[in-house]
């Protein structure tokens, strides 16, 4: 009887090792499996990341065209308070920050941001952003910022400044 009781006790102690195994197999696995999701869900967050990037440079080039063609129109004609208009208008639009409008000798002459109107360009942007010939796009970790040039028949009139803050998707 002895041995038959310390057989069943062996027998305990072997179910209970078994069971205490498979629930911390079971317990890895899962754990494996949710880090192994939470990964695929980064990369998936900063694919879209990636094409709403893309997608907001876009636009904003096809925004930044007409608009460019606007303002030449009105600057030639003299006509600053509608160049002003168009640019308080698309700055309500989400995601815009501050578009201004530079003059050759570098002077913000219109700004959606009145304290920047009148000064320097360069105490605020690097001046190296103005030398570009073309619709030119460049991005930080917040923003996106599009530099296009106004050209006249002759000469250059100015240029224009769009900030825009880029959307970010989180988990």
């Amino acid at each position: 009887m002895s041995k038959k009781l310390g057989f069943c006790w062996y027998l305990v102690f072997l179910l209970i090792i078994v069971a205490a195994g498979m629930y911390l197999w079971g317990y890895m696995k899962v754990k494996q499996m949710e880090k192994a999701v939470k990964e695929k869900e980064i990369v998936m967050v900063e694919r879209a990341q990636l094409m709403v990037n893309e997608n907001a440079q876009n636009l904003l080039k096809a925004t930044a065209l007409p608009l460019v063609w606007a303002i030449r129109k009105e600057m030639i004609r003299g006509n600053f308070e509608q160049i002003n208009e168009y640019m308080e208008r698309l700055v309500q639009e989400k995601g815009f920050k501050t578009i201004l409008l530079v003059d050759a000798s570098l002077k913000i002459l219109l700004s959606t941001d009145k304290r920047m109107q009148g000064q320097r360009f360069a105490d605020y942007y690097p001046v190296e952003i103005l030398q570009v010939n073309d619709i030119s796009i460049s991005t930080d970790s917040f923003n996106i910022r599009v530099v296009a040039p106004v050209t006249g028949l002759n000469s250059r009139l100015g240029t224009l400044v769009i900030e825009y803050q880029l959307e970010k998707i989180g988990l």
